[in-house]
């Protein structure tokens, strides 16, 4: 078992990310649209009659191409939106501008560091093409995308659902908080909130409604982490409801978010999916007995059953006591093997989940944990099995995954060698 530990060892250090370690001297980069996210939300406006339709950009720095001057970096783009109509006319627009200045190089690809951008538009229910142009202001180059949505008449209804908006609460990006991240997938500070925003609308003001929604995990279909039912006798045509959850609230996982909404003679439902990764959170906070039992891949058997009767200081002591053995350098706070083992974990908990697993205990969370990204995945869903390879170049094997039953649920059907 020794031996199966110094191969995780040299297995793990091999297999982070190497921008752990990696820097280049260039910072030139072109325009595309595939790292933003362009959210678009619809919503009924107090405004008799009126729509508002909310607009939201989640801009990774590593999209810009930043300048070097004189030792800092820079980038210059200017955003623009339009909300164009059937005719083809403009019927609102904004233009916006962005300046950013860094001084490590590391911020001018990051992923994390992001420019969120929020405009609101009233305007009447109809069919729309929403345009987003952004414009690198030095090499005036301009890059485009247009969605098309369908702004739906609230007012004709006797009762209606918004669009379903998650996002962070205290979320400190220049001078704006409480911003709408307009991803399925949501990365959380552990310092911050995940708030769900949604708004009802009822055109007889007398009316009593009745307003139920629950949080599914989609690992645990039966065993709602959030349920609760409201009767809403209020005089409004419109209200706006909200969940404030904590890390405490929401372990790492893909969930379904999910209304109804009911008068008397109407019901109507609407759902949302989206995945949670609590990060920057130190991982003592995390369920250490839990943490414990996701190292069993790395675990000797004696290990694996002595921790698990452990009290829970013997079980903190057992964990750092563990973790220190990968550490290559005890003087600093961090423990990169560590922290990219719970990374891996908890994106296999967010990917790779079904309706039997939570993620880290299905084949392909295994492999993940034990090998991070593949060099290589072809997936196949389109056959019957559907399934899925995943190739490491570091290990020379090849994994296939079958959903034989075709219930979303992969199994490890073979493992071969790659060939030379």
């Amino acid at each position: 078992m020794k031996i199966l530990k110094s191969f995780f060892a040299v297995i793990f250090f091999l297999t982070i990310p190497f921008s752990l370690f990696a820097q280049t001297d260039i910072a030139d980069k072109k325009l595309n649209l595939n790292n933003i996210v362009f959210g678009i939300y619809d919503t009924p406006s107090e405004k008799e009659g009126m729509n508002t339709l909310y607009i939201y950009l989640k801009i990774p720095y590593s999209f810009f191409r930043f300048v070097k001057k004189d030792g800092t970096f820079l980038a210059d783009y200017e955003f623009a939106v339009e909300v164009i109509d059937k005719w083809n006319n403009v019927q609102k627009s904004k233009t916006m501008t962005e300046k950013i200045e860094v001084y490590d190089y590391a911020d001018t690809n990051s992923d994390k560091k992001i420019v969120l951008k929020e405009i609101v538009f009233e305007i009447l229910p109809d069919i729309y093409n929403v345009r987003l142009v952004i414009t690198d202001q030095d090499l005036k180059k301009s890059i485009s995308q247009t969605k098309e949505v369908k702004l739906r008449n609230f007012w004709k209804d006797e009762i209606g659902i918004s669009d379903i908006i998650v996002f962070l609460k205290d979320v400190e990006v220049d001078t704006l908080k409480n911003i709408i991240i307009p991803k399925p997938n949501v990365n959380i500070n552990y310092n911050t909130g995940l708030v769900i925003n949604y708004y009802i609308f009822k055109s007889n003001l007398n009316a009593t409604l009745k307003l139920s929604s629950k949080i599914i995990p989609k690992f645990s279909p039966n065993t709602p982490i959030y349920e609760k039912s409201f009767k809403i006798n209020d005089n409004k045509y419109v209200s706006k409801w909200e969940i404030d959850l904590k890390y405490a609230d929401m372990p790492v996982g893909p969930y379904i978010f999910r209304i109804e909404l009911a008068s008397e003679k109407i019901k109507k439902e609407k759902e949302v999916e989206f995945s949670v990764l609590w990060e920057n959170y130190p991982v003592l906070e995390r369920d250490i007995k839990k943490s414990l039992e996701q190292m069993k891949y790395i675990f000797t058997e004696e290990e694996y059953k002595t921790s698990s009767s452990m009290n829970q200081k013997e079980a903190i002591d057992f964990f750092i006591s563990f973790w220190i053995k990968f550490d290559s350098d005890t003087t600093t706070e961090k423990n990169e093997v560590m922290e990219e083992y719970f990374r891996r974990v908890d994106y296999s908990i967010q990917n790779f989940s079904d309706s039997e697993n939570e993620g880290w205990k299905t084949d392909r969370g295994k492999i993940y944990i034990l090998y991070g990204e593949p060099n290589r995945i072809i997936n196949q869903r389109n056959l019957i099995p559907p399934y899925e390879t995943w190739e490491y170049n570091i290990i020379n094997k090849r994994y296939i995954f079958w959903d034989e039953f075709m219930t979303g649920i992969f199994k490890l059907k073979s493992v071969y060698d790659l060939k030379k």
